[in-house]
């Protein structure tokens, strides 16, 4: 994984060693609260369906925050900014 130009991840294990590397890293977020799970101090590699309108809950239950609701656009974009850093 610290020679990967680029990992992109749920929100597991592999996404937080990943970011423990220093590596390039998208990591999706879909019931699990970003705010409250996400690397610490790696905001900028997270995508999810409004991850600031969660509150201080560490999982939702509204279907809005589904992992469908994440586009492929989305993730395009944030690995294309994550490569170009």
């Amino acid at each position: 994984m610290r020679v990967a130009r680029l990992v992109v991840s749920n929100d597991t294990g592999p996404g937080h060693i990943a970011s423990a590397l220093g590596t390039p890293l998208v990591m999706m977020y879909s019931w699990s609260n970003p705010a409250r799970i996400a690397p610490y101090g790696r905001t900028e590699c997270m995508v999810a369906h409004e991850p600031y309108s969660r509150g201080d809950k560490i999982k939702s239950s509204d279907p809005q925050h589904s992992i469908e609701a994440i586009t492929i656009e989305q993730v395009w974009q944030k690995a294309q900014e994550q490569l170009n850093r």
